[in-house]
């Protein structure tokens, strides 16, 4: 890297736009790297990351869960690796049936890496594995897959409907790339 002490706001600004050209690989090897060799690199690192980051870095995703799994269970299988603040199954809202997964959610981020060194778990007879929650996507989510906002699926017609009805009722609302019967 050629010599940059230009003055401080030259210096800031170049390695700020030379940084801006790296990819997020790049910058996760270039600080990996950075955080060996000196320590306060890491531990700026760990501060950053800790508990003030938004609750979905701390929480695990877990599936499949058994219908009877509570989240007291939940809790009890994944205390061992940290402070949990919440553990939940996820259930129909109207019939209160387990939909066969749920969330634990650490305080610290450490407890999440600990739990990922063992992702799969016997949990009541069945053998779970957890991940990283991610951030759902939405029907408002420009990054969503658009082709999910697209597609319709229509059941429960009467007898009497046919495709060609059908077709011409849907294209009054906009061009159909393709219908499957």
């Amino acid at each position: 890297m050629e010599n940059l002490n230009h003055g401080e706001s030259s210096s800031n600004e170049e390695i700020r736009s030379r940084i801006g050209l790296l990819r997020k690989p790049q910058l996760v090897d270039l600080l990996c790297t950075l955080a060996f060799q000196h320590p306060s690199i890491a531990q700026e690192i760990k501060t950053v990351t800790t508990v003030h980051d938004a609750p979905l870095h701390r929480k695990l995703f877990v599936r499949p869960l058994s219908t009877i799994t509570s989240s007291q269970t939940l809790r009890h299988a994944f205390e061992e690796y940290g402070e949990i603040e919440e553990a939940i199954v996820i259930r129909d809202r109207v019939t209160r049936i387990s939909k066969n997964y749920g969330f634990v959610t650490y305080r610290d981020i450490e407890s999440v890496h600990d739990a990922l060194r063992e992702p799969r778990k016997a949990i009541d007879g069945i053998v779970t594995v957890c991940d990283v929650a991610r951030e759902r996507k939405t029907s408002s989510d420009p990054e969503s897959d658009s082709s999910l906002r697209r597609n319709l699926y229509v059941g429960d017609l009467p007898g009497g409907v046919t495709s060609e009805n059908l077709l011409r009722d849907f294209q009054k609302h906009g061009e159909i790339e393709k219908a499957v019967w």
